[in-house]
Order: C-alpha cells, then structure tokens, then sequence
C-alpha cells in the first residue's frame, strides 16, 4: 500500500510487516521485519491503520512526517528501524562533508 502526502511517500509491506518512508524520492526510516502477523491493513480518512494480534498501530501524516500511534496504548509491541547513512559512535549521525568513510 502506498500513501502520498506532499513531498512523503509512506509505503507499507503485509508479509512481514514492514514500512518505509521516503522523502523526494529519497529514504528517510525503514522499519525492520515486525514478528506479528498483520489482521488487516486499512487506509482511514486520517492515515493507516494496521492491526496486530496484540494491538492496533496507526499511522498519520502532520506537518513535519509521520505520528505513530498504537491502541491500546499498554500493549505488549515494539517497532525496530534500520539505521541508514553513515553511523558513529553512540548512535549520533555525522552531517560532514567529508565523513570518516570517505577518507
């Protein structure tokens, strides 16, 4: 499924669940494989809405991205992202011309 939104494009995979967000084109977060089988994937008035076995993970456009929402907001459900770009350190990205990669 594929939501545009201005410059954001947001795409969702079912199986395994997993979603992208690109920026003119360009990516900016990518989700890594999630474990839970997804119920079922639906575009509201408002954004997505996917349901999970163990909650509901809603996702809508604001001025700035993406806000994502889970119900109930206790469950058990985590989201991991692959890291892209050049990462150093503690997890801090270098905006440099030069980074150390490029000698």
């Amino acid at each position: 499924m594929l939501l545009q939104v201005g410059r954001f494009l947001l795409s969702l995979e079912q199986a395994p669940f997993r979603f992208t967000i690109y920026r003119d084109g360009e990516t900016c977060l990518r989700s890594a494989p999630h474990p839970q089988p997804v119920l079922s994937l639906r575009q509201t008035r408002a954004g997505v809405e996917v349901e999970f076995p163990s909650a509901t993970l809603s996702i809508t456009p604001n001025a700035q991205g993406w806000d994502l929402q889970l119900v109930p907001p206790t469950a058990s459900f985590s989201i991991s992202f692959e890291m892209t770009g050049s990462w150093y350190g503690h997890g801090e990205l270098i905006h440099q011309l030069y980074t150390p990669s490029t000698g």
